[in-house]
């Protein structure tokens, strides 16, 4: 069952039972096994420009024939200002089930939910009390979106995959 609010905004998905079916299903460790293990995307990712930005995005799969969606993808983005030059605030992230688990990003400061100050490159991880708030700061060197979505590839084990095993059905 979907709610909407009087104002036409999604209010939240319930089931008859009542219960909020919005919430966030796996557990830190769920998603710590999911980033440990090897995982694949077919080597061209889609690119694209999108609300002044530029994106790079690649479904990953657990099989490296890159058949089973599994709802795992990884983004990368560099936002551009109204003049035309990039901003250095490129992110890349690792989305499952659209939700962020995963994140790279750069800020002057980041406070985490536990008031340590985190300055630079950091890392966002999945954690069970703060969601992707909490980070770790990391060394990252390379500011273009074509490395900040390597290093995110090499950092959650993800394979790039140069050829695909056909299928029989097309898939």
């Amino acid at each position: 069952m979907r709610l909407v609010n009087i104002d036409g905004r999604e209010a939240g998905i319930f089931s008859e039972g009542g219960e909020n079916l919005n919430e966030f299903p796996f557990s830190e460790l769920q998603i710590n096994q999911i980033v440990a293990i090897e995982k694949f995307t077919p080597i061209n990712p889609e690119m694209y420009l999108h609300g002044g930005a530029f994106r790079m995005s690649a479904a990953i799969f657990l099989d490296p024939s890159c058949r089973k969606d599994i709802k795992l993808r990884i983004c990368a983005e560099i936002s551009q200002n109204s003049d035309g030059s990039s901003r250095l605030t490129p992110t890349c992230v690792l989305l499952y089930f659209n939700r962020r688990i995963r994140g790279i990003n750069r800020h002057i400061r980041y406070r985490n939910p536990d008031g340590q100050e985190i300055r630079g490159w950091h890392e966002h991880y999945w954690t069970d009390e703060n969601e992707e708030r909490q980070v770790n700061p990391i060394f990252f060197d390379d500011s273009t979106l074509d490395g900040l979505f390597t290093f995110g590839l090499q950092r959650w084990n993800i394979k790039v995959v140069t050829e695909r095993t056909p299928s029989l059905f097309g898939e």
